[in-house]
């Protein structure tokens, strides 16, 4: 026991001389080139069997911002290291956690190409994707966004090592609802002749608009065509009773469509969710029911380890009414709270939040 609490001791007191090493001034850290933070030896892999997905790809994407912060022992900043100060036992990685003089947060993610390409041009260090959901938890560190295409490092042993494009990850973009970034201090790429590189935090923007723009006179000159079709149409007066109709036809549709999404706005949100149960009848683990709520497609259920439950604490998306926390330390308390869905199209529409149950691990 004195043995594992001396080494515990001496991999801390490491940690704290490499991490406590990076106090670098904001925007003066021009250490680091894009193929630097890409190299093999930066990326690491989980254990085999592990769920430290989290905390290795969070790893991987604090050695990069060592790097790119000037820190020369960038290789020495480990899981292990990473452990006291960014991850909880039975839980996973803490939502925001400081390592030296590096800040790391935690937000939800819309899940869409573009807000990821927005949030790589203003963290060049990496962002750190989570997936949770009910069929599967799992976190990949996306790297950049190069020429089209975004890459990542992958933790998985199912995966390719090193730098691999993101469409032969464990994950996609779109099914992921979590992100962790580095929130300080702002870092910053440098080219071969050591200049920094600056954020271009915009450059998303302008590649989004075109497309509209460009769909949008794609449609007038489809109606520049039928009215073109219209002037023959005196010409030939048999034939004219003929085409307004067909003509009337489309319009017909057209008016459908408007009337169809009317009807799609207005779908009503769920009621709230009752009679939350949560019990601890098994061993480390916390079991939640519900009573069911009319007309609802399915549920969000999410907890905390605080009555007041943050916007952006872990949650999990289900279709039934029972759901379970395991692997939980005893002793521990969580408090949840359920919200019902419905489908407008493929989106949701939330129902209120149930009142926040509390469930305390006895066994």
């Amino acid at each position: 026991m004195r043995k594992f609490i001396k080494r515990y001791i001496a991999v801390f007191m490491a940690a704290c001389v490499i991490l406590g090493g990076w106090n670098v001034q904001e925007g003066t850290a021009q250490a680091a080139t894009f193929s630097d933070i890409n190299q093999d030896s930066v990326f690491l892999k989980q254990p085999g069997g592990s769920n430290l997905c989290t905390l290795v790809a969070a790893t991987m994407m604090v050695r990069r911002g060592a790097m790119m912060n000037g820190n020369d022992n960038w290789a020495s900043i480990s899981t292990d290291m990473m452990r006291s100060a960014a991850w909880v036992e039975g839980i996973g990685l803490k939502w925001n956690f400081t390592c030296g003089s590096v800040t790391v947060a935690h937000d939800s993610f819309s899940g869409t190409a573009a807000d990821l390409q927005t949030k790589l041009s203003e963290h060049p260090e990496g962002i750190v994707l989570y997936k949770q959901k009910s069929d599967q938890q799992h976190a990949i560190l996306v790297t950049d966004y190069t020429d089209g295409v975004f890459y990542c490092a992958d933790p998985s042993g199912a995966v390719a090592s090193g730098r691999i494009p993101l469409s032969s990850a464990s994950i996609t973009i779109e099914a992921s609802n979590y992100i962790w970034y580095i929130s300080s201090p702002t870092l910053y790429l440098t080219d071969s002749s050591g200049n920094q590189i600056p954020h271009v935090i915009e450059t998303p923007k302008p590649t989004v608009t075109p497309k509209p723009t460009a769909a949008a006179t794609a449609k007038p000159t489809a109606t520049a065509k039928a009215t073109a079709t219209a002037k023959p149409k005196k010409t030939t007066k048999p034939k004219t009773t003929t085409k307004p109709k067909t003509t009337a036809k489309p319009k017909n549709t057209e008016t459908a469509k408007p009337s169809a999404t009317e009807k799609a706005e207005k779908v009503k949100a769920p009621g709230k969710v009752k009679d939350v149960v949560v019990k601890n009848n098994k061993k480390k683990t916390l079991t939640i029911t519900w009573k069911k709520t009319s007309g609802a497609k399915g549920y969000q259920l999410r907890f905390a380890t605080t009555k007041k439950i943050p916007g952006g604490a872990a949650s999990v998306t289900l279709t039934g009414r029972r759901a379970a926390l395991t692997d939980l330390s005893k002793g521990s308390v969580f408090y949840v709270k359920v919200r019902a869905y419905k489908l407008n199209g493929k989106k949701k529409v939330y129902g209120s939040y149930s009142a926040v149950k509390k469930g305390k691990v006895k066994k």
